[in-house]
């Protein structure tokens, strides 16, 4: 590959701390295979595993580097943490592949289509240059910002049909509390992530991660366990943090949705109140009444 084409290494490092902030890079030229190799490694906040790959944006190259990352993160995923000294990296959860291209054509993305439910991502150099200096940006391809649609059965009961019992109703619960966040938000499925945005801004996502289900708020994306109802009502409420912020408005005066309780019985409409009560106008209890009252 020309990597004379890419932006060096270390203007790559800033460009993947800026879009994933909490990522540390941990190393470079990670040796996958005779072929391949990571030209970056890095770990999240959570501890999840993260292989960075500069490839050529056509051919078998991608596909092929894709499949030797997963393969490779998986074999070694109980001696990664001791060879980078980072004993933060967990081996129980799934690495994310970067794939990083100058162009991903239309038909090369739908061939890495299915790998995209194994964590893989796709992502397009830009480079922009102006008097003011030059800056390096990653655009996703392919993934999340290109399935983005509005909220749909369809499309929601893929994910759900993947879960335990169990685990679907609590992931129907969390479905439900964010779709009434905002009518506008939507929501993005790869097939075991669904992802809420709202103008263009990451919200949420909720992951089966193994046999559990993972919920995680933008731009951290810090991965909390929901197992229960409750739990997803704690969750949104984190999300509506992010939600306000993206509206502009101070939390402090914003009145988050909260679940209404099953047993809660709907109360009438009061009139408006025309002012204090005269108690003087108000009918009394006669001496019997009371008597009777008291009995």
């Amino acid at each position: 590959m020309m990597k004379e084409s890419y932006p060096s290494l270390l203007s790559l490092e800033g460009t993947l701390e800026r879009n994933f902030p909490g990522l540390e890079i941990l190393d470079r030229d990670l040796e996958l295979s005779d072929r391949f190799r990571a030209d970056l490694v890095a770990v999240e906040a959570s501890g999840r595993l993260v292989l960075v790959l500069l490839v050529e944006g056509e051919g078998d190259e991608p596909v092929l580097a894709a499949l030797e990352a997963l393969a490779f993160a998986e074999h070694n995923a109980q001696v990664l943490a001791a060879h980078f000294e980072a004993p933060h990296l967990r081996s129980d959860q799934p690495p994310r592949v970067l794939l990083v291209a100058q162009n991903f054509p239309p038909s090369l993305v739908e061939r890495l289509r299915p790998l995209f439910d194994s964590a893989v991502e796709l992502f397009e150099v830009r480079c922009v240059k102006s008097a003011r200096g030059e800056n390096v940006f990653l655009a996703t391809v392919g993934g999340e910002s290109q399935v983005l649609a509005a909220s749909g059965s369809a499309t929601e009961e893929g994910f759900l049909k993947r879960l335990a019992p169990d685990l679907e109703s609590i992931a129907r619960h969390a479905i439900e509390r964010m779709a009434r966040v905002d009518e506008d938000l939507l929501l993005g499925v790869t097939g075991t992530r669904l992802s809420w945005s709202f103008r263009g801004t990451a919200l949420a996502r909720l992951e089966l991660v193994g046999d559990r289900l993972h919920g995680s708020v933008a731009p951290n994306h810090e991965p909390r366990v929901l197992r229960s109802d409750a739990q997803v009502d704690f969750f949104v409420e984190e999300v509506m943090g992010r939600y306000v912020s993206c509206l502009g408005i101070d939390s402090d005066v914003l009145e988050l949705p909260r679940s209404r309780p099953e047993s809660a019985e709907t109360l009438p409409e009061l009139p408006p109140s025309s002012g204090p009560i005269d108690l003087a106008d108000a009918d009394i209890l006669s001496a019997e009444e009371m008597r009777a009252f008291q009995d």
